[in-house]
């Protein structure tokens, strides 16, 4: 069977990292196959474990890392009397500098497989320790909720991504595929920059896949593995984030800035603000003044 995770992460700082106990007889996973709409970094502190990702088998060990991506389907269970596992959730927001909208080589590993891909990392790969020092790193300031723990939390994750890649990089032994797949992930940063530099147009999938030369359809589905949502729904949260700085710094009218922003309707405007923020966006400007 194969069920969707529901789980959300934080939208202003889509991240989450967690330390897990499972012992095998409590194991819920065993015959479900999930997937979910975050990247996930997994780090196996203790234990033995079989995880079945896409049809692979992989047996994990403490020391092992496995990663999965925000598409695919995965399900596990506990094969020693109970596991031990630190799991890194993000989204790939987490990694938006606010001038770039992201900058995609870090998820390279993450969007693009070749046929012999291993989600699963052994520990005999010195590295996956650095990788645990990190995730220990993180928990730490997450925990911890001091001034500035995003910026380390992020910082972090960035280091664990870039050894991610390095390690792919070396163990792809056609180096060339794995550069022309990076040519793929690159023209959608392109698209990313697009869209946050017309939003306030009317600008459709079709135009923007034409900007990077991708078919609608090859683009759209590339999108929505890379940005865990559809092209749609992209825009409309850039435009509804940029109408919220709008509301809180500017004194334009709510119809001024529902254009400004792309909506040329005022009802779909305040449709669309209230159901991505629970609030109507005379109410938004109402709490700002206050």
């Amino acid at each position: 069977m194969l069920v969707k995770d529901m789980k959300k992460l934080p939208a202003d700082f889509p991240f989450e990292i967690q330390s897990y106990c499972q012992q095998r007889t409590k194991c819920e996973n065993k015959d479900t196959s999930h997937w979910h709409n975050f990247f996930e970094i997994t780090y196996v502190d203790e234990g033995n474990a079989r995880y079945e990702v896409n049809g692979h088998i992989y047996d994990v060990e403490s020391g092992d890392v496995i990663l999965f991506n925000n598409s695919e389907s995965h399900k596990w269970e506990v094969l020693t009397e109970e596991v031990r596992l630190t799991v890194l959730m993000f989204s790939s927001d987490i990694i938006s500098d606010g001038s770039r909208m992201l900058d995609m080589d870090y998820l390279v590993p993450f969007l693009e497989r070749g046929n012999n891909f291993e989600n699963w990392i052994p520990g005999r790969e010195k590295f996956t320790k650095d990788i645990k020092a990190l995730l220990d790193e993180i928990s730490e300031e997450d925990w911890r909720g001091q001034a500035g723990n995003r910026l380390m939390i992020k910082a972090d994750i960035l280091k664990i991504l870039t050894l991610l890649v390095r390690y792919y990089e070396r163990a792809n032994s056609r180096i060339e595929f794995f550069a022309g797949k990076k040519d793929s992930v690159r023209r959608i940063e392109q698209a990313f920059t697009f869209i946050k530099k017309n939003y306030g147009k009317k600008i459709t999938l079709e135009e923007t896949a034409a900007t990077v030369c991708m078919s609608p359809n090859y683009f759209s589905g590339y999108f929505k593995k890379t940005a865990g949502c559809s092209f749609q729904e992209y825009l409309t949260k850039i435009r509804m984030e940029k109408a919220k700085e709008m509301l809180h710094h500017s004194s334009d009218g709510i119809l001024e800035i529902a254009q400004e922003c792309g909506v040329s309707n005022t009802a779909n405007f305040y449709r669309l603000y209230k159901k991505y923020y629970g609030i109507a966006p005379g109410e938004e400007r109402h709490r700002q003044a206050i």
